[in-house]
């Protein structure tokens, strides 16, 4: 799964919850804070999706280390000659069963967190651009209030 293609079916509802807080916000308040806040909000998405990357660096590390000893659950090799019998049998099926935990380990719980945190960091760079967004917009309406504001005060 490419890391930019989860789309989730609520994402067009964010710029409409920021212009509904943005009202919510500016009832009594300096622009300014609101601003301040689409700001802060960006900033924090940010660190957000810094250390979700950090951490599947953190797995993708650790499933390496996962595949770089999968072999280590089949030492020592045991021949018919080094060991027989039942407890031979049934200590290989006892092995045979933690190769399998293992195997399940690393390529299956190992793979679909990382997945289920590059869908978060793909959710979260949606929510960046609907900051952009309004951050962008609600410049341009500060900037607009202060030009009207000069043309009735001049």
């Amino acid at each position: 799964m490419c890391l930019f293609s989860y789309y989730h079916p609520s994402f067009h509802l964010i710029p409409f919850i920021l212009e509904k807080l943005r009202h919510f916000f500016i009832k009594g308040m300096n622009p300014l804070s609101y601003l301040s806040y689409l700001q802060s909000q960006l900033t924090e998405k940010k660190e957000q999706i810094n250390r979700l990357e950090s951490s599947i660096r953190e797995l993708e590390n650790i499933q390496n280390e996962f595949v770089h000893h999968r072999n280590s659950i089949e030492d020592p090799e045991l021949s018919p000659h080094t060991w027989k019998g039942q407890l031979a049998n049934a200590f290989n099926e006892i092995r045979k069963d933690i190769s399998l935990s293992y195997r399940d380990l690393y390529q299956l719980q190992l793979t679909e967190s990382i997945n289920i945190i590059e869908n978060k960091i793909t959710a979260l760079y949606s929510e960046i651009q609907a900051l952009q967004y309004s951050i962008s917009q609600e410049i341009s309406r500060i900037n607009e209030e202060k030009r009207k504001g000069e043309n009735v005060g001049g």
